[in-house]
């Protein structure tokens, strides 16, 4: 079988420079034959130099020198560029030296990379002459200068610290390009060692190769990608209208009940969704899967096929960019489908009032259900954006958006009440110490849901304050926007989280401790001990996050350097938090190691926590092998995930404040 070679190849690797070597890569930079100022179109295949520095440290003259790359005649260039020259002037050349001695004065990480390109690629594209004696270095410089900003800001490296440059080198069958990047001052975080941390996310290397190719391609090529990907786009979208026109079909009413009657009673719904593997969310999923590919393997199996094929054309397109060893994306892309497409039901499920008749799946208040409100108020927000303030069209519409914000929270509050409702009913029921405790609390929650329903006209005196009070101490952290945690709100939250964790972690097997864990698990209170631990680390990290906003407001660069590690970490609390069993995997993991620890220095294994750990013991022996090798699997995939969604984190403060308003 005849393997078609990739249209470009990228690899990059990394090191960390050292004060002792850059006396020698400066003298290796300025040596004479460093620089052959000829003919820009000049393949000079026949001369090889193969001198080459000893280390990293030699790069830039070995970029530059005369075997491997030519210029115009010009003798005040350089064959180097960067993002603001094609040809380096002495000026930015020296600027270049600069640079890279104060990277290597302040030991900072270079990463080496090389992009090279298949003749035939080139040729195809007008880049290499038919008889490949000519080649236009000036359209790939521009491509690479385009290329890199994304390349950059995925890796956290669009900083007024990072600089780089490239050179073309033509001495070879491949034309290929010799890319360094580097930092006059470290930005990169560190990892658990103390160790900077310079791999490059795969997912930036691929987003990296797939601009240089967009930039590359012309004519036919270039359209028929484009088509692919607008189709994938329209067929989507045609897919998802499919399966919400479904969800008011009365022919699909029993299906869509038994879904509803097997989600679990969260008290945060938006853990209905597909990425959810706990156990307790199994048998819903199950159904839900179930009414989805029933879907697409009978009312919208047209669209389902027509979306494969594409997919499938994707893949081929992708290959003859890439090169086979490009994982087929045929059943990755279909399950994110489906997934997305059982999103969509859940999102209608939230939209179910939980009252008297739960077989009737349509919810009509004041003329719109909750789901046609989302939609509106989506699109609200963004037409509140299109028009100027101070404007009679800019006021009605902020009104009607806080109209419709409003009806959404107090949905949500009667829905809270309703769970409240039960778990004080079921903690009238048992004997114990923390029993009134913990009907206060719910009490004072359903206080705050109750002045959420009740229209602000009718507050009496001291609503508001007593409003104010509630809603900053019982509002779920994950909720509360971030321009929203203040000193206060933070005090009032991890008071109340503090007296939780501590009766939890006293009295593990009381009754009303066990009505009142948050997640029913094998690891039961040490694993509701985690998740109040984890609520706290996201009231922490959003005050921290707050308070850089209001320091560093008249300097976004600084601000976002500071942020950025900060939302990661965000991120990940949040993924954690809303899996039940990754808490308990997290736990298991972390009493493997400190019994690992406690073994080879010798001594008795000492776990942290008396409780947590005994359970942990215990649990450990019971978890099954294939339940911890997905929680595994989902921890890899959500490390791979983030390089992906690091601009949604980004967001993250945006969506705060948006979700206030639809969820309490």
């Amino acid at each position: 079988m005849v393997v078609n070679a990739p249209n470009i190849i990228f690899t990059i690797k990394y090191t960390q420079g050292g004060v002792d070597n850059i006396q020698e890569y400066l003298d290796y930079t300025e040596r004479d034959e460093a620089v052959d100022q000829t003919n820009d179109f000049n393949l000079e295949k026949n001369q090889t130099n193969n001198q080459t520095p000893e280390n990293l440290n030699g790069y830039l003259g070995y970029t530059e020198r005369d075997a491997a790359t030519s210029i115009e005649n010009n003798a005040h260039r350089y064959p180097t560029f960067n993002k603001d020259f094609i040809n380096l002037s002495e000026e930015a050349h020296e600027r270049l030296k600069e640079q890279l001695l104060e990277a290597q004065q302040n030991h900072s990480l270079m990463w080496e990379g090389v992009v090279s390109f298949d003749p035939k690629f080139l040729k195809e594209n007008q880049i290499l002459s038919d008889d490949g004696a000519q080649v236009d270095q000036a359209e790939i410089k521009k491509v690479i200068q385009k290329a890199m900003p994304r390349f950059l800001k995925n890796e956290g490296l669009d900083v007024p610290e990072t600089f780089w440059w490239g050179d073309i080198h033509l001495n070879t069958e491949h034309v290929h390009v010799h890319l360094t990047i580097s930092q006059t001052k470290n930005t990169r975080s560190m990892d658990a060692h103390g160790k900077l941390i310079g791999i490059i996310n795969q997912e930036s290397i691929r987003d990296f190769k797939r601009d240089v190719n967009n930039g590359i391609v012309k004519g036919p090529e270039r359209e028929r990608q484009i088509k692919n990907e607008r189709r994938l786009a329209t067929l989507k979208q045609d897919l998802k209208t499919g399966v919400m026109e479904s969800l008011t079909d009365l022919s699909n009413e029993e299906m869509l009940t038994k879904i509803w009657e097997a989600l679990p009673d969260h008290s945060n719904q938006s853990r209905w969704r597909s990425s959810n593997h706990s156990k307790d969310f199994r048998q819903a999923k199950r159904l839900t899967d179930q009414y989805v590919e029933r879907l697409l393997t009978t009312d919208l199996q047209d669209a389902y096929a027509d979306f494969k094929n594409q997919v499938d054309l994707r893949n081929r397109l992708a290959q003859k960019r890439y090169g086979q060893h490009i994982k087929d994306t045929t059943r990755k892309k279909d399950q994110e489908l489906k997934n997305y497409l059982a999103n969509r039901v859940y999102d209608y499920m939230r939209t179910i009032s939980k009252g008297t008749d739960q077989a009737k799946l349509l919810m009509e208040e004041q003329g719109k259900s909750l789901a046609e409100n989302n939609a509106i108020l989506d699109q609200k927000q963004v037409e509140l954006t299109q028009l100027m303030p101070n404007t009679i069209g800019y006021a009605q519409l902020k009104q009607e958006i806080g109209l419709r914000k409003k009806y959404i929270r107090v949905e949500n509050a009667k829905l809270d009440n309703y769970w409240i409702d039960q778990k004080v009913q079921q903690l009238n029921q048992v004997d114990s110490p923390y029993r009134d405790y913990f009907i206060a609390e719910l009490n004072n929650q359903r206080q705050l849901n109750d002045l959420i329903i009740k229209p602000k006209n009718q507050y009496k005196n001291g609503d508001n304050a007593k409003y104010r009070y509630l809603k900053a101490k019982y509002t779920n952290p994950r909720h509360i926007a971030i321009n929203q945690v203040s000193q206060q709100t933070y005090e009032l939250q991890m008071e109340r989280l503090s007296k939780i964790s501590g009766i939890m972690a006293q009295s593990p097997n009381d009754p009303a401790v066990q009505i009142m864990l948050p997640n029913q698990t094998k690891l039961g209170a040490a694993n509701a001990l985690k998740y109040y631990q984890t609520e706290q680390n996201i009231l922490k990290t959003k005050l921290e996050i707050n308070q850089n906003n209001h320091q560093f407001k008249d300097n976004k660069t600084l601000k976002t350097k500071k942020n950025r590690p900060l939302f990661q970490q965000l991120y990940e609390y949040n993924q954690l938090i809303e899996n039940s069993e990754l808490i308990d995997q997290h736990l298991i993991n972390e009493a493997q190691f400190n019994q690992t620890q406690d073994q080879q220095n010798g001594g008795p294994v000492q776990m942290k926590g008396h409780l947590a750990m005994t359970t942990l013991k215990k649990a450990g022996r019971q978890l099954d092998r294939a339940i911890a090798k997905e929680a595994r699997d989902r921890i890899r995939a959500m490390n791979r995930a983030f390089g992906e969604e690091m601009d949604a984190m980004e967001r993250m403060d945006y969506e705060a404040e948006r979700e206030q308003g639809r969820s309490i």
